[in-house]
């Protein structure tokens, strides 16, 4: 099969087009014809080698952490879906920029979303997901700290689409993108705590934090303790602040929770641009230089 792979640590254009193995599919797990993957910073960190002491693997790998399709095959035990439906998900660290992609969770893909936008939603869907699960009930109004990204704006989504009230921090660049979302933008920067504070008055916020970075921590300071707020970061950004944290685990319940959003509130990721596969290399290159408004997706099949 096609895949876009690495057989050493560098630059994007070590990530190039090859042929791969078909991946076994383990006990409850599908694999599925893949037709889109999205990139996400966790790729550009494998591949460029940043991260290999605490994810080490032997190379050559296939990168890749989400992906949507069409199931192919089915792992035993897996009654909820079958052969011909259309899924999205996540797999394990890598392994979902290829012809042939296995998932570890995975809801069906609502008729809402092409399957670039399903790829699109997957991780970041699920780590927004997570974090605002992690933050609890909104019960005041929610600022969320990087709100134009994949993350940020996938939760500022969900959390209107539940009810709240959500300021965001975020470019000026991004601010209409913002608005039309329902979210109040506020432009980050050394102000932003202060122009938070002038937009929702005596409200106790609420913050859930996607930059992680010292940037946020004037807004943590503008609610009543760590408990009100959580980051997606990094565990170390947690305990750096005494918050606490979330990530983008395999998580089913949080898919459904994407795909039921899509019907019901027209959810929708922001995707910037598509790339063929075999063009992972410029797609990388564009996302981690921040030259895209939004999502890098790779189509894989038509």
């Amino acid at each position: 099969m096609r895949a876009a792979m690495i057989d050493r640590y560098g630059a994007p254009e070590v990530l190039r087009l090859r042929q791969a193995p078909i991946p076994d599919v383990p006990v409850g797990a599908i694999r599925i014809r893949a037709t889109a993957a999205s990139v996400n910073p966790l790729d550009w960190k494998i591949r460029d080698g940043s991260i290999q002491q605490h994810l080490p693997l032997e190379l050559p790998v296939v990168l890749g952490r989400d992906a949507a399709g069409v199931v192919e095959a089915v792992g035993e035990g897996v009654h909820d879906v079958a052969v011909g439906d259309r899924v999205f998900g996540l797999g394990t660290a890598i392994g979902a920029y290829a012809e042939l992609v296995v998932l570890h969770a995975w809801a069906r893909t609502p008729d809402a979303w092409t399957d670039a936008e399903a790829a699109a939603m997957s991780l970041t869907g699920v780590t927004a997901a997570r974090g605002l699960r992690e933050l609890g009930a909104i019960d005041d109004v929610l600022v969320v700290h990087g709100a134009g990204g994949g993350v940020g704006s996938a939760a500022a989504s969900i959390a209107i689409a539940q009810g709240a009230r959500v300021v965001g921090t975020a470019r000026p660049a991004d601010h209409e993108h913002l608005r039309s979302l329902g979210v109040d933008p506020i432009a980050a920067g050394p102000d932003a705590a202060d122009a938070v504070r002038a937009a929702i008055g005596d409200a106790d916020p609420q913050v859930l934090d996607t930059v992680g970075d010292e940037s946020v921590d004037p807004l943590v300071a503008l609610t009543r303790g760590g408990d009100r707020a959580v980051t997606v970061v990094s565990q170390v950004q947690a305990e750096r602040l005494g918050i606490r944290s979330a990530d983008g685990q395999n998580d089913v319940a949080a898919l459904e929770l994407l795909a039921r959003l899509a019907t019901e509130a027209d959810l929708r990721p922001r995707i910037a641009r598509e790339y063929p596969l075999a063009d992972a290399a410029a797609a990388h290159r564009d996302a981690e230089e921040r030259r895209l408004r939004g999502k890098a997706v790779l189509r894989i099949a038509d």
